[in-house]
Formats: structure tokens, sequence, C-alpha cells
């Protein structure tokens, strides 16, 4: 897996991350 690639995934799932605590403000981490 190059840099690249690595970056999209923990770009994307901090977005995903960040959109699921926007919907439900209930989740506290």
């Amino acid at each position: 897996m190059n840099v690249f690639m690595q970056a999209r995934l923990v770009g994307n799932d901090r977005y995903l991350f960040v959109n699921t605590q926007r919907a439900n403000p209930s989740i506290k981490t």
C-alpha cells in the first residue's frame, strides 16, 4: 500500500467518523 492510498483511507475514515458524530450527537468516544 503506497502513501497516497493510505492517506486516502485515513481521510475517508475520518470523514465518515465526523459524519457519524454529526448524525448521532449522542455518540461520544
